[in-house]
């Protein structure tokens, strides 16, 4: 089984005119270094492929954009990556609730408390 690894190489932002009319043009930024290290060669020429997708949401410098590469991994590459442990966030711990028979036991205790206390003021 093939395994692939994405290489964020840039970002981008839509194009919008002046006017305010958004064009379905991106305009990205790219390290000339970095893209250099995803070369590849088909019939003696070289090329780099890259893929440009949509953020969910802007980013802080108002990117829309990413671009990255695609690069296939073995399987052994695969396991010796580390492996990000995928934890389920945990569950906030529920409270015990008391059972009738526990509140009524509580409630008992309080009045023979409270008739404890007024048996001994003096009246």
């Amino acid at each position: 089984m093939k395994s692939y690894k994405k290489n964020y190489i840039g970002k981008g932002t839509q194009v919008e005119t002046k006017s305010g009319k958004v064009l379905d043009i991106v305009k990205v930024t790219l390290s000339v270094e970095e893209m250099m290290e995803f070369v590849h060669e088909y019939k003696e020429k070289e090329y780099i492929t890259f893929e440009v997708a949509t953020l969910r949401n802007a980013d802080q410098f108002g990117h829309t954009h990413t671009v990255y590469t695609t690069t296939t991994i073995t399987v052994e590459e695969a396991e010796e990556a580390p492996q990000e442990e995928k934890t389920e966030p945990e569950a906030p711990k529920k409270r015990k609730r008391r059972t009738k028979a526990q509140i009524e036991a509580d409630n008992a205790k309080e009045v023979a408390e409270m008739e404890m206390e007024t048996e001994a003021l003096p009246f």
